[in-house]
């Protein structure tokens, strides 16, 4: 299946002056057509966020969503094609951006800190970190047809990007065990600690680093 890689921002940002019948207008209308049909019976978690946090998250920049989209079912959307399903653009999302984690002796001490790769921290005892937000594949795919592990490696992919522009090391996600255990550490996640207050569906999870 060929892909590309729209951002969220890209997608809803088609111009007011442009008539509706326009490629960039058909395909913003069909992204929102999809995001609003988006289904994933896994997590309403994520469901929940695509269709009503991430557009708010984007604009206050306080995370960047990406969509992986099916590049046939784009080119259907910008051609006008009335019998395209608009329900198959999104084939998966995920959602990056910054974060920090203090070293303290109840998280991460400054000798663990060491050995994970960072030997600087601020002032606070803070360091900072880029962090992936969420994960998410639409239900219209099976795993065979986008991988758990192609999206995190796109994601991944984005993130050393960021790095070569700007630096930074260390990249931190929050999950539940099993999809620590299924997806993120088979990547080269690590475990750092168990946060029971952080709760996603009434489930502690874990927070894992990878280097980047």
């Amino acid at each position: 299946m060929n892909t590309i890689i729209v951002p969220l921002a890209d997608a809803y940002g088609s111009k007011r002056d442009e008539p509706d019948d326009s490629p960039s207008s058909l395909f913003a209308s069909a992204i929102k057509t999809c995001i609003d049909s988006f289904k994933c019976d896994k997590s309403d978690y994520h469901v929940n966020f695509i269709k009503e946090k991430s557009k708010h998250d984007e604009d206050h920049d306080t995370s960047r969503t990406y969509l992986i989209v099916n590049k046939d079912a784009a080119v259907d959307a910008v051609r006008g094609n009335q019998n395209a399903d608009a329900t198959c653009l999104v084939v998966a999302y995920f959602t990056v951006g910054l974060s920090s984690i203090i070293v303290d002796e109840r998280r991460l001490t400054k000798k663990k800190a060491k050995k994970v790769g960072s030997y600087h921290y601020s002032r606070d005892g803070s360091i900072g970190c880029y962090a992936i937000g969420e994960i998410c594949r639409s239900d219209a795919y099976s795993s065979s047809d986008m991988p758990g592990e192609v999206i995190l490696g796109l994601c991944v992919d984005m993130l050393s990007e960021a790095q070569n522009i700007v630096g930074g090391r260390l990249v931190l996600v929050d999950s539940k065990e099993c999809v620590f255990k299924a997806l993120y550490e088979p990547f080269g996640f690590k475990e750092l600690y168990v946060e029971n207050a952080e709760k996603i569906e009434g489930v502690p999870l874990i927070t894992s680093y990878y280097r980047l």
